[in-house]
């Protein structure tokens, strides 16, 4: 087995993932992020206002799309 190249937002491995919070819907307080694409956006003319060069990733969590800039 080989370690992944990088992890987003990895929790330590004591974490409690059956916070009685998340109402036995245990996933969606996990909060580990999985990437399922990753894109560069440069914006041509036009573009997002106020969102230039930035990275783009898509999560296969809740459709959530991150940007980092």
């Amino acid at each position: 087995m080989q370690d992944p190249l990088a992890t987003l937002f990895t929790v330590p491995s004591d974490w409690n993932f059956e916070d009685p919070a998340c109402e036995g819907v245990n996933y969606i307080c996990w909060p580990t992020m999985v990437a399922s694409s990753i894109e560069t956006y440069r914006p041509a003319d036009g573009g997002i206002p106020g969102f230039g060069n930035a990275l783009l990733v898509t999560t296969l969590k809740g459709g959530r799309c991150s940007g980092c800039r």
